[in-house]
C-alpha cells in the first residue's frame, strides 16, 4: 500500500511523471511470439516467430556466459554440446529473450 504523507517535499532535482509505462508488455509480446522446441533437447532445437517477428540471430550460452553457439537459420544443431542447462538467446527485429535450454 501507498504511504501518503502531506509533509514530503519534492526534490529539485528530482523528476515525477504520473504516467508509468509497463515495462514488460515487450519481453512478454517477445515470449508469446518466440517458441524453442523441443526442450529438453539432444541433438537439434528449432526456434519458430510467430507475429510478424523476424529473426536476426540466435546464441546460444552456457551458464557462466560464454557464447557456444551463433546462427542466423531457425534450426541450431546442439549435438557436440555437454549435457546440462545453457541459455538460448533469441534477437529478433523487435528485442531479444533469453530462454533456458536442458540439454539431454
Amino acid at each position: 500500500a501507498a504511504v501518503n504523507n502531506a509533509n514530503w517535499e519534492k526534490d529539485i532535482a528530482a523528476n515525477y511523471s504520473s504516467s508509468c509505462k509497463v515495462l514488460s508488455l515487450e519481453s512478454d509480446f517477445l515470449k508469446d511470439n518466440i517458441s524453442i522446441y523441443p526442450n529438453p533437447a539432444r541433438t537439434d532445437i528449432h526456434v519458430s516467430v510467430s507475429n510478424g517477428l523476424v529473426i536476426e540471430t540466435i546464441e546460444v550460452y552456457n551458464l557462466v556466459g560464454e557464447k557456444l553457439i551463433k546462427a542466423k537459420t531457425s534450426k541450431l544443431n546442439i549435438e557436440n554440446l555437454s549435457s546440462g542447462v545453457y541459455y538460448v538467446r533469441v534477437l529478433t527485429d523487435k528485442g531479444f529473450i533469453n530462454h533456458k535450454l536442458i540439454k539431454h
